[in-house]
């Protein structure tokens, strides 16, 4: 009877503590989702998804595709790796901007006639 009771602890305690670390990484997800949709909030209000639309696209098929993901269950890695392309064309978007604005402004030729 004491074997039983102390199996039947054990169990609980690892199903707690599994309970725990699915609940963490659920978190960890909603963290990661809330983050590249403030992102993209943000490069949205300085046009970067004008300056760079293809990339902005597909930054947000990502962004939705991992929020589909994670409401239907699915494999947190897979969702992870749908974040991280995210991010990635994100800094696509930001670094077409930035070459851009390397070039500076473009000047008219002079007319000296």
């Amino acid at each position: 009877m004491a074997r039983s009771i102390k199996i039947l602890v054990f169990a609980i305690v690892l199903f707690s503590g599994f309970s725990f670390s699915v609940l963490q990484a659920q978190e960890n997800i909603e963290g990661r989702i809330k983050a590249v949709e403030n992102e993209m909030s943000r490069l949205r209000q300085e046009n970067f998804d004008i300056l760079s639309p293809t990339n902005f696209e597909k930054a947000q098929e990502e962004l939705e595709n991992a929020r589909k993901d994670f409401q239907a269950g699915k494999d947190i890695k897979g969702i992870n790796e749908k974040l991280e392309k995210a991010g990635r064309y994100l800094k696509y978007v930001c670094g077409s901007q930035q070459k851009a604005g390397e070039r500076g402004p473009q000047r008219r030729p002079r007319d000296d006639h």
